[in-house]
C-alpha cells in the first residue's frame, strides 16, 4: 500500500501515447513505475483504498467508545 500511496500522492501524472496515464515517479530508493494506469487501474485502487479506510474504521470503533476526537 505504501508504494501505491506514494506513487499517487508523489508522481507527475503525463498522458500515455497509447492511452492512460503514465505516472512519472521514483521512490527513495530510486525504484521506478514502468507501466500505465488506465481509469479502470484508478478505479481499483480507489475501492482498495475506500474499502482499507472502513475496515480501520470498523476496528477502531468497535475497540474503544466510539469517541475517536481526543486521546484521553
Amino acid at each position: 500500500m505504501k508504494a501505491w500511496r506514494n506513487l499517487l500522492c508523489h508522481a507527475v501524472w503525463q498522458p500515455a501515447p497509447a492511452g492512460g496515464w503514465q505516472p512519472v515517479f521514483a521512490g527513495s530508493r530510486g525504484e521506478r513505475f514502468d507501466g500505465t494506469l488506465g481509469i479502470e487501474d484508478l478505479r481499483a485502487v480507489r475501492a482498495l483504498t475506500m474499502h482499507t479506510a472502513h475496515r480501520a474504521a470498523r476496528v477502531i470503533h468497535s475497540t474503544g467508545d466510539g469517541d475517536w476526537t481526543t486521546d484521553d
